[in-house]
């Protein structure tokens, strides 16, 4: 079905709905398509209402060449204003200004100089001249640990099932856990430059440069809203989204979601080399946005969502080589494609069992890691029930970008500026600042904590907290949910 070119979005009617988000295969690739026809950036780059072409600039970027190639044609201000934090973008990009737009900017979002995000952004940039020398060093130590203890538990699990299978089976559990612990590790790592430990994330079946561009550039950038596809790749079976007429199916998923969460990294995998953007990238297993019609199946995913959780990463990993290997909308198949593979070669050579029972052992470990990496995920601070999702009423038809962020995220205490780093690195802890300044490793993002709360007092707006087992209770509700947020009236509450 063709898309409605008349179709708005339900909190910001002003705009038009993404032209392919309910298109299949939901990738990265198409994503971007669909920002190049309605941004109105010309061909070019669009900052703000400027338009840059940016071309001879690709393989000067610091951050890597993919941030700048895989964008042409679209606006990219939200990520220019939050991925440059030392003054050094801003004087350069004049140079390369092309004309002003000719049609307004296709988003909600704005970055007044005196608005929240602006001026909080001033404070953080004199806060990180105080950061500890080092700090880097801390995330590099634990995600290197998880790296080591992976490539040697991993044979070991092989080895252990001809032994015994109580044993075997445990291990399993173990590495499952390990790898997930390791990817959501490596993710701190591919928001920033290229290095090498992004490469990490492509172990567990799904692809750092995807994920660049449906986790940072969507995601991260247009968080619950229409333009943020990571949901829709598990509807039906978890609809978050809220809708009134939300089926009995979707609201079981409350139940249900732990079958789906471990079959992600599988399926990110196959997608890669046929291909995602992240909420509608759950749709429809799971629909989390709130929606007065949203059907019975997908309230029901309340129940069902452990179900969908286990398949992800699988369902990525073949989505991915499938778009590949068909080269969907000019998806390439790449070296890095090949890094899953190293870990049944390793498992084979090393482990000491047949072909066959070490490929099962492998994509059954894919399925505990993604498991816990859905769990992880899905808990870290955006899909609660009290947080903002497309289908919503927002605090105003245009808002701060920073602002909306907070209205998007709850963050829970045991992740969260208390000193343990350990486990902010591995379960996507601190998570608003995470947001907020997406470039800095987590390791320094503790300092920023005093910071971002005082400014949160003089703009009216809070830090909402939760603790983990709420968060898993509240995502359930999520499923679950009809009735729309009214965040414009929370706001007038909270200025009183």
């Amino acid at each position: 079905m063709a898309p409605d070119p008349d179709r708005r979005q339900v909190s910001f009617p002003q705009l038009p709905y993404p032209a392919l988000r309910s298109a299949a295969p939901r990738s990265p690739q198409q994503w971007i398509r669909g920002k190049q026809q309605q941004d109105g950036a010309e061909g070019l780059w669009r900052v703000h209402d400027g338009l840059y072409d940016l071309s001879e600039f690709v393989g000067l970027h610091p951050g890597g060449e993919l941030w700048i190639q895989s964008t042409k044609g679209t606006d990219i201000t939200e990520a220019f204003e939050s991925h440059h934090l030392h003054g050094v973008a801003e004087p350069l990009l004049p140079k390369y200004f092309v004309r002003d737009a000719k049609e307004p900017r296709n988003s909600p979002f704005t970055f007044k100089e005196d608005g929240f995000y602006k001026t909080l952004k001033l404070k953080a940039m004199q806060k990180m001249k105080e950061f500890p020398a080092g700090s880097r060093s801390k995330s590099d130590r634990v995600t290197d640990s998880l790296l080591l203890l992976f490539l040697i538990i991993t044979p070991i699990t092989c080895w252990s099932f001809t032994k015994s299978f109580l044993l075997g089976a445990s291990l399993l559990l173990f590495n499952g856990l390990v790898m997930s612990l390791m990817t959501i590790c490596a993710h701190n790592y591919f928001h920033r430059k290229d290095n090498w430990r992004m490469y990490i994330f492509n172990l567990s079946g799904l692809s750092y440069a995807d994920w660049r561009v449906s986790h940072a550039m969507s995601h991260h950038l247009y968080t619950n809203t229409v333009q943020d596809i990571e949901l829709s790749m598990l509807e039906p079976f978890l609809y978050y989204l809220p809708s009134a007429d939300k089926s009995v199916v979707n609201q079981l998923a409350a139940v249900y979601w732990p079958l789906v969460f471990p079959f992600t990294s599988v399926g990110c995998m196959v997608k890669d080399t046929v291909q995602d953007i992240e909420l509608s990238m759950l749709e429809p297993f799971l629909y989390y946005l709130p929606s007065g019609d949203k059907s019975l199946v997908n309230q029901l995913a309340a129940v069902y969502w452990p179900l969908v959780f286990p398949f992800t990463s699988v369902g990525c990993m073949v989505k991915e080589l499938i778009a590949g290997l068909t080269n969907l909308e000019g998806k390439k198949l790449q070296l890095s494609n090949a890094i899953p593979l190293f870990v049944p070669a390793w498992m084979y050579f090393v482990g000491g069992l047949p072909l066959l029972p070490t490929v099962g052992l492998w994509i059954s470990c894919m399925l505990v890691s993604s498991f816990f990496f859905m769990v992880f995920g899905l808990t870290a601070g955006h899909h609660g029930n009290e947080n903002f999702f497309e289908g919503d009423i927002p605090r105003d038809t245009t808002l701060d970008w920073g602002l909306h962020q907070l209205d998007a995220i709850v963050e829970r205490v045991e992740y969260s500026g208390h000193g343990n780093h350990f486990m902010s690195l591995t379960g996507f802890g601190d998570h608003a600042l995470h947001h907020l300044f997406p470039t800095l490793d987590h390791a320094e993002l503790e300092f920023l904590y005093p910071t971002l709360v005082h400014h949160c007092e003089k703009y009216d707006t809070e830090l909402r907290m939760t603790t983990f087992p709420q968060a898993v209770v509240s995502q359930a509700k999520q499923l679950a949910r009809k009735k729309q947020n009214n965040f414009r009236a929370k706001t007038a509450l909270l200025k009183q």
